[in-house]
Order: structure tokens, then sequence, then C-alpha cells
């Protein structure tokens, strides 16, 4: 499978703030008068408050959703998905391959009202997996984060991206970063690393474990359900040389940023004409999904 070309494109945001001030220097205004300027301001105050409204019932949705759709028409025609600091350029010969794995979903995931598009990028080789999100932010859709195609979203924005490989001693558990939704913010941030290590998987090449000096760490599996954990919060520079902690830690370092929130479950679509101009209408996805239909594809999750 060809490599995919990343092109490094460099966007300069120059954004101009300009303040006007008025100052009442003459003592002599009289009360009226300055209680009618007060109130001129007031509504003009009111004014710009209405301009500059960002809030979901000041946005129109048809015009999140009507962007939304040129960033996947796009995408059809040219084979490009724009990020911030490079684009995914799929090759000619590979679009047919990367049409028919990709999907996209439409849904809130911040809880801010405003749904998200999420895209995930496929082009039947794990090496040129992606995940792109995209949100709408102050009148533009635009791109807000990418990761592996392997995301888990609980329901206050933490995001769980799985590693693209479980080749430690994790078995059944699958290693993840994790990023913490901020909502001062608006972005995600990258607060750590997890990968465990699995009692089953130890039992199975007990032999080969020990005479690597990696043997199951049962001293640190406290309440012996077969799973320690490897928290790594600053890079995977110390992978697997930290000390494990038990499910007790491990929880409560998790739930400090998923708010012990559930996950939630999104219904993701083949990207194709008709469902992307369909992008906006809740009961067309709703009826693909229950009638079954080509279009509409399982969670990766």
């Amino acid at each position: 499978m060809r490599m995919k070309v990343i092109r490094v494109s460099i966007i300069v945001l120059i954004g101009c703030l300009l303040i006007g001030c008025v100052q009442i220097k003459d003592d002599s205004i009289s009360n009226e008068a300055v209680n009618t300027q007060t109130a001129d301001n007031i509504d003009i105050v009111e004014v710009k408050a209405d301009v500059n409204d960002n809030s979901a019932e000041a946005i129109n949705l048809d015009d999140v959703y009507r962007q939304y759709k040129d960033i996947l028409v796009e995408f059809m025609k040219s084979g490009v998905l724009h990020m911030d600091d490079r684009d995914i350029e799929t090759p000619e010969a590979e679009m047919n391959t990367v049409l028919k794995y990709s999907s996209f979903a439409v849904e809130d995931i911040d809880n801010d009202d405003i749904d998200e598009l999420i895209v995930y990028y496929d082009d039947a080789c794990m090496a040129g997996m992606i995940a792109v999100i995209y949100d709408f932010i102050d009148g533009q859709a635009m791109y807000k984060f990418m990761e592996f195609p392997n995301l888990s979203i609980y329901e206050n924005g933490t995001i769980e991206a799985g590693w693209s490989h479980n080749q430690g001693y994790a078995g059944d558990f699958w290693p993840y970063n994790l990023y913490y939704y901020n909502p001062n913010t608006n972005e995600y941030d990258a607060v750590g690393s997890v990968d465990a290590y699995d009692k089953g998987l130890y039992e199975c090449n007990k032999e080969v474990l020990d005479a690597s000096g990696s043997p199951f760490p049962a001293e640190s599996d406290k309440d012996g359900n077969g799973f320690v954990y490897y928290i790594y919060e600053n890079g995977l520079e110390d992978y697997q040389k930290i000390e494990p902690v038990d499910d007790e830690a491990y929880q409560k370092w998790l739930n400090q940023y998923t708010d012990g929130t559930n996950k939630i479950s999104l219904d993701f679509y083949r990207i194709t004409n008709e469902t992307v101009e369909r992008i906006g209408d809740k009961e067309y996805f709703e009826n693909l999904k229950n009638s079954e239909s080509d279009f509409y594809v399982a969670p990766y999750y």
C-alpha cells in the first residue's frame, strides 16, 4: 500500500480587536444627559452582545451542516481532508478503496448543542487509518482533533483513543491515549496513556516471560482481578519501566477526567453523495440505521 502524502501547510491567523472609548470631560453635563448617555450605552452593549453571541441558539444549524457537507464533498472530489498544519491527501489510485471503507458521524460530542463532524479515514491499511474531528467555531467549520480511528467518547467529551496495535502484555485490555475535553478552552488536552498487564496472557507464556525477567507483578494485583495498569502521564519514555497500579488506583485516575460518566455510542455512515447531502436530517439517518442499509456502519468500538 502506497504511503499517504502528507503536506505541511502553515495557517497564520491574524485577529484585530478595535476598542472604542468615550470619555465625558465636561462636568457641566446635566444628570439627564448623563442618564441618556448611559441608556444609549446600555443599548449599544446589548446590540454588541447579540452580534457576538456564539451560543447554540444564535447559530444557524443549516450553516453548520452546509460547511460539514463542503468538507466531505471536497474529500470525495479531491481526496483531501484539511487539518491545521497538514492535510491528508489520497492518491487518485486509492480513492475507490478509501471511499469504500471510510465513514463519518455527525453528533454533539462536547455537549454544546452543536454537532461535530467525525471522519474515519480508512485505506484498509492500519498505518493509513486516521480519525479527524471538525467543530463549528466562530462561524467556521474547523479541524479540532486527530488520532487513530479507535475512539471511545465519554458523555463529558473525554476521549479514549485506542492504540493502533496491542503488542505488549495487555491481553484483553486495549491500550489507549486519553484526551480530556476542557470546556473552558474548547480543546482536547492530552493527559496520558494507559497500558496494562493481563495475567491470562502471562499464564499462557509463563516460561518465556519468566525467563525474560517479565513475570506478572502479582504483588500489585491487590484485588486479584488479573490486571494491573501502567499510567504514563509524561509520554512513553518509561514504557513498562514504571510501577504498575491496581484497578482502584487506575479507576480513580480515569474518573478525574471522565467525571464518572459513561461512554456514548456513535453511528457511522458511508461517505456517499446521498449520505453527505442529507447531513442534518436526523430522521433519514435513523431510518438508514433501522433498515440495516449498507450505508450504515457499525462503530469501531
